[in-house]
């Protein structure tokens, strides 16, 4: 404007009285004949002239066409920037998720483009304003696959004017959007439980069965099935609390039925990205038996080796003979000061079981046994004291004696009466006279 009024006023002949920035100097000596122009404002101008006669023409200070100057001297700059996307977490963004940048200008600004406004990892941006006089934009764009770590930008507008804004790189109030595209997995699946005898494969009442694992990335609190049990807690175990470290306990009861132990891992990370589903059958994660029925011995019988296998002399051997409906841990005799001693295992079922013992000399009376076993989760089995067959062993070590006889000879080679009683009941007497048995 400045250059204008010099000018005309050169062109003219004229003196130059123009004081436009109101400093009381005249523009044609002020180092800063406009000051700043923060706003732009119309150039205004006044035209004083007269003939060769020296008529005075009336004064002009409008154009004739209506045509205007504005002056704006000014950078825009930009207030309230900001960036969220579309997703349930707004800080994060996975593929086709739209991810919005906003923010207001100090004046109107010319419509944007990609040279002027950019953000990495989206697709073409479009350029939106969302007031009528050009103050507020939004910029939006589409995730592009394969992109991750921060969206960030650079914004650099233009006024009307064609003054062009300092570059802005951050927002005000300090969010920020992650491109996060990659699927989550997990790792170090892991199944054990409580069980003193075998954390690896069993439990039993009582017991706690662990499943635990890692994700290669924060993710949401997964929905886990142990067990067939939906609505276990889950709970982050991770150090700091970051969702990269998980667990979840499910508890045996007693009435619960016997089986192999299952479960299904579901999960997806902050970004909402779904992990493959992880199961028993698509992990590398050992078996777990639950069992919860105490055993039972379907045969328990007694026999010597003496010929009635139901009695027992001294150096006869007397054995008990178990057979268990599943594989025990421990199977042991009982004896009347609470000392155990353990049946030898016949075979490698865990399923036949043997004890003999030899009579000794002075043993008497029915052969009595108490049974007490567990199986091999640890379940106690019922203490057993009876044969399953109805079989017993009686130990009589005493030696027979006479008490009483009488003899008889009717001549030297004839035999007429014998008679004799004894201590003990024979199975099978026999007596030898004269080198004959009778």
């Amino acid at each position: 404007m400045v250059l204008v009024y010099n000018h005309l006023a050169e062109k003219w002949d004229l003196t130059n009285t123009v004081d436009s920035d109101g400093d009381y100097i005249v523009d044609s000596s002020d180092p800063s004949p406009t000051g700043p122009v923060s706003e732009p404002r119309n150039f205004i101008f006044k035209i004083e002239f007269e003939d060769q006669a020296g008529n005075q023409g009336i004064i002009v200070e409008n154009t004739t066409d209506s045509s205007f100057v504005g002056i704006d001297t000014t950078s825009p700059e930009l207030l309230d920037v900001s960036i969220i996307s579309n997703n349930l977490d707004n800080t994060t963004a996975r593929k086709d998720d739209q991810v919005t940048l906003s923010f207001k200008t100090t004046e109107p600004i010319q419509t944007p483009t990609d040279s002027e406004i950019s953000i990495t990892g989206l697709d073409t941006l479009s350029f939106n304003q969302t007031d009528n006089e050009g103050y507020e934009w939004e910029i939006r764009g589409t995730v592009l696959a394969s992109q991750n770590g921060n969206a960030s930008f650079s914004i650099e507008v233009l006024d009307l004017a064609g003054n062009k804004g300092s570059p802005v790189t951050a927002t005000d109030d300090n969010t920020q959007v992650v491109l996060d595209t990659t699927t989550p997995t997990l790792r170090g699946i892991t199944l054990v439980s409580t069980n003193a005898n075998d954390s690896q494969a069993f439990a039993k009442p009582g017991d706690n069965i662990t499943l635990s694992f890692n994700s290669s990335e924060p993710i949401q609190t997964p929905v886990i099935v142990l067990a067939d049990n939906d609505s276990l807690t889950v709970h982050d175990t991770s150090s700091n609390q970051d969702g990269t470290s998980w667990e979840v306990v499910y508890n045996v009861t007693s009435s619960e039925s016997e089986r192999d132990v299952s479960f299904n891992i579901a999960y997806q990370d902050i970004a909402g990205n779904i992990g493959d589903n992880r199961t028993q059958a698509h992990s590398n994660t050992n078996r777990i038996r639950i069992d919860t029925v105490i055993p039972e011995l379907d045969l328990v019988s007694l026999a010597s080796n003496n010929p009635d296998n139901s009695t027992a002399m001294a150096g006869d051997n007397v054995t008990l003979t178990v057979q268990s409906r599943e594989a025990l841990q421990t199977l042991e005799l009982v004896h009347e000061d609470d000392t155990l001693e353990s049946l030898t295992p016949n075979g490698g079922d865990g399923k036949q079981w043997v004890y003999s013992r030899e009579i000794q000399p002075g043993d008497t009376g029915p052969v009595n046994f108490l049974l007490r076993f567990t199986d091999l989760v640890g379940n106690d089995g019922i203490e057993v004291s009876q044969t399953t067959d109805g079989s017993s062993v009686s130990i009589d070590t005493a030696i027979p004696e006479l008490s009483s006889y009488a003899l008889s000879v009717n001549g030297s080679s004839s035999y007429t009466c014998l008679l004799y009683t004894s201590d003990a009941a024979d199975e099978e007497d026999s007596v030898d006279l004269g080198g004959r048995r009778i």
